[in-house]
């Protein structure tokens, strides 16, 4: 339809069972269509692979007018989104000014460090879940590290972080623990649950990074990754003995 109809703009596809099939399908006419500027891909099930023929067809087209793209609730992981980032929007060829992504399987680490290598490109382009870290001064980010996976989002678990960095591991003074439930992810039984923990001074965090480089990142006999806020970067250890106790 986008290749033989050129007087279509808008595309609405939203709910209508697309998934990888569909996603190469229309990626061939991402690769010559130069007249669709709005698509909307939402609730379909375009998951990883689906989302990178979506890249693909829009990497290949240097006349592609699409501004908006909608994908929002296809099941797509972290990983996807990173790939959808690296092959369309970082691309020379970008024509993306609009990209709708909530509902996905992605991280809140994940989509800060998105966030920042789009700012360092001096990339043009608004994403409906940066909306929510607008708030997030850089300071804050400078002090703080993101942990998973967390065992239990209550508020004993939150009590035993904050004690894990400030008494156990003396890593300095916690200002704030946040955990936070990510989006449940097909095929794993245990919830997705992270934390975000705020330190008072910056120093905390590279102490934090070093409690794990030395295997000692166990909280209540669980293995967690430790990530510096704004990167991917993460050390995480598996768990002896002594720490299930």
């Amino acid at each position: 339809m986008c290749i033989r109809d050129r007087s279509l703009r808008v595309l609405n596809l939203f709910a209508n069972a697309v998934d990888v099939d569909g996603a190469r399908a229309l990626k061939e006419s991402f690769k010559v269509n130069t007249t669709l500027a709005k698509i909307d891909l939402g609730c379909n099930r375009l998951r990883e692979k689906g989302v990178k023929e979506l890249a693909e067809g829009l990497s290949l087209n240097n006349d592609s007018a699409i501004r908006t793209l909608g994908i929002r609730f296809n099941f797509i992981s972290d990983d996807g989104i990173t790939e959808f980032f690296n092959m369309a929007v970082f691309s020379k060829t970008c024509s993306l000014k609009h990209l709708y992504i909530k509902g996905n399987y992605y991280t809140e680490l994940n989509i800060v460090d998105l966030q920042k290598k789009i700012t360092e490109n001096s990339i043009i382009l608004h994403v409906d879940v940066f909306e929510k870290l607008k708030n997030l001064k850089q300071s804050q980010l400078e002090r703080s590290i993101w942990i998973s996976p967390i065992w239990a989002n209550t508020q004993d678990a939150a009590n035993k972080i904050k004690s894990f960095f400030e008494d156990h591991q003396k890593v300095g003074i916690v200002v704030d623990v946040r955990v936070r439930n990510g989006p449940k992810i097909p095929g794993r039984v245990k919830a997705n649950i992270y934390a975000i923990v705020e330190f008072a001074h910056p120093n905390s965090v590279f102490r934090a990074l070093r409690v794990a480089s030395k295997k000692k990142a166990i909280i209540a006999g669980n293995r967690i990754k430790i990530y510096k806020a704004g990167s991917g970067v993460a050390v995480n250890v598996k768990p002896t003995s002594k720490h299930r106790r």
